[in-house]
């Protein structure tokens, strides 16, 4: 190893002296992520059915959520091949993609962040929409969004064990509503199939015709957000017990939850409240639903556990995204501070900063499909450079052990997403109007400033306090072996 590179890996070692705790199974990341993604529904289900049909919805929402379950399955492959790796696919699409640039690694990191972290707002918003239409009237659904996040947010600083029992209680909350509307929709007398009874999409758009498909590739894009959500379970990685047994478990496990979810919800909602009905409140339309499946008294509890589940995933939203911010300022892609754990072992700097930006988000934007195509912007570049980050590491790194190996079938399925993915990305994020679409786009290009300053102005800094300190350090103490054998 060059002298430079000892230098640095010794500083490193020295400067990150904490690491992250292992202290979740496989099943608290199924619940989690399983349980909690199905909570991503809440924002979208309503205004797609609007736009797609019931028919329309529910074939979105299945081909989603069936493309984010294969999608899991080559996570799991690459995760596995880097154990120690926190912060989810963002992390993970660095290590295939960043030998062909470094600023692709910091851009995979950034745009995955940017993804996932939005959810806290929309999800602040939706708590604010809900309360204020079942049990404050006079609220402020910014403010009360605000509070909601300030409480995760000192809940998970102080460690990520409360958070994950915290989660296992969520979790329930967010599939008691889930389930008592889908067994109460389709068994208890409030299902109407003629609502159904629409084949065509909305203003009798034909499904083959280009405005239709053009309806159908934009919604593919939006539902995506949710629906590809459960490899949300990688980002805990390195604090799983076992990680390479544990890692897949939890993504197959959750993927396979949510699934069921995605498909059975659109069909449920519609059918209990027809089309024109949603169209009214298609931010919150659960609490009618329950109101005519359960009754308005029991209807008014349930919607309780409703707020809850949006709780869980923006408590997800800061569990993921701080955790990848933690893991690209290890792998040198953004500024070092985000690098540092607190002394309960949690990433307080990316929790912070998840914070900042989800309350000025709540504050400035305020309509959640506005916030989310913003972010989707990111999480879909963040998508596509991880596949090709798993079809570049089975040609770049064939050697390289694979825990699990998925067949080479896979390979040509990843390429498939891959188009499919850009062709959703170009088609639907323009479709929303130019702000969000330059919004996300001026998120992502923070990726390569941050990355700029980290590795032409940070780390010199740091190799020279490193390079003063080796003449005071004894030969001895400097073991270059050891330090090769670590830095690879």
């Amino acid at each position: 190893m060059m002298e430079s590179e000892l230098l640095r890996e010794r500083e490193e070692k020295e400067h990150y002296k904490r690491t992250l705790v292992k202290s979740v199974r496989w099943y608290d990341g199924v619940i989690l992520i399983g349980f909690g993604v199905p909570g991503l529904l809440y924002p979208s289900v309503g205004s797609s059915v609007v736009a797609l049909g019931a028919l329309g919805a529910a074939v979105v929402w299945a081909l989603s959520a069936i493309i984010g379950k294969f999608q899991a399955n080559m996570v799991s492959e690459v995760a596995a091949m880097f154990p120690e790796k926190s912060g989810g696919i963002g992390i993970l699409a660095s290590e295939g993609i960043s030998r062909y640039g470094k600023p692709f690694g910091a851009l995979a990191a950034f745009a995955y962040w940017f993804g996932w972290t939005i959810v806290m707002a929309i999800n602040g918003v939706l708590v604010g929409d809900y309360i204020k239409a079942t049990i404050w009237p006079s609220a402020s659904p910014e403010l009360l969004g605000t509070v909601m996040l300030v409480l995760l947010y000192l809940f998970n600083v102080y460690g990520l064990k409360p958070g994950v029992w915290a989660g296992y209680a969520l979790g329930v909350a967010t599939v008691v509503p889930m389930g008592l509307m889908i067994v109460g929709a389709f068994f208890g007398g409030s299902f109407h199939w003629g609502h159904l009874a629409q084949v065509a999409l909305p203003n009798h758009i034909g499904w083959t015709s280009m405005k239709g498909l053009g309806v159908v590739l934009t919604w593919m894009f939006i539902v995506g957000w949710s629906a590809y959500g459960t490899e949300a379970a990688a980002t805990l990685a390195p604090e799983y017990h076992d990680t390479v047994r544990d890692t897949p478990k939890a993504l197959r496990g959750s993927a396979t939850i949510s699934m069921a979810f995605y498909v059975l919800m659109p069909l449920a909602a519609v059918g209990v409240l027809g089309i024109s009905q949603i169209q009214k409140s298609p931010y919150t339309a659960f609490a009618p639903m329950l109101d005519k499946i359960l009754g308005p008294a029991a209807g008014g509890v349930v919607i309780i556990t409703v707020l809850a589940s949006l709780v869980l995933s923006a408590n997800l939203a800061t569990i993921g995204g701080s955790r990848t911010l933690y893991q690209a300022a290890r792998d040198r892609h953004i500024l070092t501070i985000f690098g540092y754990v607190n002394k309960r072992g949690i990433p307080a700097a990316g929790m912070t900063l998840d914070l900042i930006v989800n309350v000025a988000f709540i504050w400035a934007l305020k309509n959640p499909i506005a916030i989310l195509v913003a972010s989707n912007v990111g999480y879909f570049v963040a998508w596509i450079l991880m596949l090709v980050s798993f079809v570049l590491l089975r040609r770049d790194r064939k050697d390289v052990a694979r825990p699990i190996k998925l067949k080479p079938a896979w390979v040509g399925g990843g390429v498939l997403l891959i188009a499919l993915n850009t062709v959703f990305l170009i088609v639907g994020a323009p479709s929303y109007g130019a702000g969000p679409l330059l919004l996300g786009v001026g998120v992502l290009a923070l990726s390569i400033v941050m990355w700029a300053v980290r590795n032409y102005f940070e780390e010199p800094r740091r190799m020279k306090r490193a390079t003063r300190v080796q003449w005071d350090t004894p030969d001895s103490e400097i073991n270059i072996e050891d330090a090769g054998a670590e830095a690879s």
